[in-house]
């Protein structure tokens, strides 16, 4: 007969060696390719600071991942049945209302997940589309209304650099993509822009028109004279001739 206190023994190590790997089995996590985490104890209820990227990590028994999404977000200001929020409103620097779409693209930075975590929790995205609006909407007043028809790339550029500093500062991320259009003014100062833009394609015409009958005129001169010079020249050889 097998030893009672033998088999006792047996059955406690095969107990031990499966609470082991249960053990071992819940204290891995998974990131997928487009997720970083953040280690979250749920024993403890605290969070490590160290951020992970994507694959398998053993992170301990009660343990979680928060995660986050690693690539490139958009938020759409638009009047598209899928955009997040309207088109950005506010006036110009000469006091005119103005409205016009625009579309970011931004990406979390891995390093600051754990402040962006303790700032705002998993609710990121309406502050920080918050702040974009804000930005957007104090950078417009810095520009007359007539810029946003002549220099609309500078204007891109100048907002991109100002929503880039304000989403590393505030939302810990950084900006792939900006673009603003359909721009929107009062109905007479387009009006006005449009007349004005008519005028001065009129006066370019114009001027083109000038230039080349004026090079139309020193080519008729310069033929003329070129005409002369052959008369005179002809004449004065029939003179010599006849001499």
């Amino acid at each position: 007969m097998d030893d009672p206190k033998t088999a006792i023994c047996c059955c406690c190590s095969i107990t031990t060696l499966v609470a082991v790997g249960v053990l071992a089995f819940f204290s891995y996590a998974s990131l997928d390719a487009m997720e970083y985490g953040l280690d979250y104890s749920g024993i403890t209820k605290t969070i490590d600071d160290q951020p992970y990227a994507s694959g398998y990590h053993f992170i301990g028994f009660g343990h979680s991942f928060i995660k986050f999404p690693s690539t490139v977000q958009s938020m759409e200001f638009s009047t598209e049945r899928t955009a997040n929020r309207p088109p950005i409103v506010s006036r110009t620097e000469d006091g005119l209302q103005i409205s016009f779409k625009a579309t970011v693209q931004y990406q979390l930075q891995q390093g600051k997940l754990y402040q962006l975590y303790m700032k705002y929790g998993e609710s990121y995205k309406s502050p920080c589309e918050k702040h974009v609006i804000e930005t957007l909407n104090d950078a417009a007043t810095r520009y007359d209304a007539n810029s946003f028809f002549m220099a609309t790339d500078t204007i891109n550029t100048k907002m991109r650099d100002n929503l880039q500093i304000t989403l590393n500062n505030e939302c810990f991320a950084d900006v792939r993509f900006f673009q603003i259009s359909g721009v929107d003014l009062p109905n007479k100062f387009e009006n006005a822009i449009q007349e004005t833009t008519v005028q001065d394609n009129e006066i370019n015409t114009a001027l083109a028109e000038k230039n080349n009958i004026g090079i139309e005129l020193r080519t008729a001169v310069g033929n003329a004279t070129n005409t002369m010079d052959v008369v005179i020249n002809k004449a004065k050889a029939t003179a010599e001739a006849d001499i």
